[in-house]
């Protein structure tokens, strides 16, 4: 029976594309995957058969760790988490959850999600850049991304509908009546902050933003330290300000309160996610609401479509945000 190096030594690739195709796993040009399929079943190619008992029915969660700064031990994570597991299991599989972390020897890593014999791997990218997606190309099974996407890979992505969220956020205070809206911006450089960054600019085109956009730390402590240095400036200020995510707002709003400034007496604020905290705050906080439980369902759904051949070409899917409104706006 013909092997997978020479199916890959016919065509001039590795053989980890060929094990790409022959796995219906996304990341292989259309014409090329064709010509193996076809190779293959020509040649009576045949995956290794396994005893039903001994087929592994195990899902992975590889959690990437690029710094730490976003992706950690938050009540966002942990729903998203939750939301895998409920979903894998609903689903006869279990759920291994693994730890990639950058600074690490990555072959060994790499090595390591391998030998664990899943059926299939969800990737929590979003500390991810696609020039980091490299070593997983080596993987024998199907792939997938989870909050994050990256237009220059062919692969399958669940991913939040950043700019959907963040524009409706500004048009919320917009309605309540304030036109000179800031942005507390994360200074953490990933996909998810860049997008909602695009949305808000989108929704305040040619009004004043530079002057109101404030770089903001993502953890708790480095937000509220970076705002008690910006407010020592004595800023020009807004009325209202929309937070990249819920961690940033609450922390803002403890310095804010520090300096004299009443919420949302003297200025009204918006987060994104809505994490539990969000709700028992004083005052309670307006957010944009992450379903984050849908996003780990979607998941695993579009990942058992690659395990059992039901998916053709790859797909973005974005989940929608909703407003949650609540008292830390004015309404002027």
């Amino acid at each position: 029976m013909i092997t997978v190096k020479e199916i890959a030594a016919k065509f001039g690739v590795s053989a980890a594309t060929v094990s790409m195709v022959l796995n219906n796993r996304a990341g292989v040009g259309r014409e090329t995957r064709k010509k193996i399929l076809a190779f293959a079943r020509e040649m009576g190619y045949k995956k290794k058969s396994h005893p039903s008992h001994t087929q592994p029915q195990t899902l992975n969660l590889v959690i990437y760790k690029k710094h730490g700064d976003v992706v950690s031990d938050t009540p966002f994570f942990t729903e998203l988490t939750q939301g895998i597991e409920q979903q894998t299991r609903k689903s006869g599989y279990n759920l291994l959850v693994s730890y990639f972390y950058e600074s690490r020897e990555q072959t060994e890593q790499i090595n390591a999600i391998a030998a664990s014999s899943c059926r299939g791997i969800i990737l929590l990218a979003t500390e991810m850049m696609s020039e980091d997606l490299a070593p997983f190309f080596s993987l024998p099974v199907p792939l997938i991304l989870l909050d994050n996407t990256f237009i220059d890979v062919d692969l399958d992505s669940i991913t939040i509908n950043n700019i959907q969220g963040s524009m409706r956020a500004v048009k919320c205070l917009e309605q309540s009546g304030h036109t000179q809206i800031g942005h507390l911006r994360s200074s953490v450089g990933i996909n998810n902050f860049f997008e909602r960054r695009d949305g808000y600019i989108k929704s305040m085109a040619g009004r004043e933003t530079a002057q109101y956009t404030f770089p903001i730390s993502s953890t708790a402590e480095g937000a509220y330290e970076d705002m008690k240095r910006h407010l020592a400036s004595k800023p020009k200020m807004p009325t209202a300000f929309f937070a990249d995510n819920d961690i940033i707002a609450i922390s803002c709003i403890r310095a804010f309160r520090e300096e004299g400034y009443r919420i949302p007496e003297d200025i009204s604020i918006i987060g994104f996610d809505d994490i539990t905290t969000s709700a028992i705050i004083d005052p309670p906080l307006s957010t944009m609401r992450v379903p984050k439980k849908t996003l780990g369902i979607q998941a695993v759904d579009q990942l058992l479509k690659r395990i059992h051949n039901e998916a053709a070409e790859s797909v973005r899917i974005a989940v929608n945000t909703t407003l949650i409104t609540r008292s830390s706006i004015r309404q002027l």
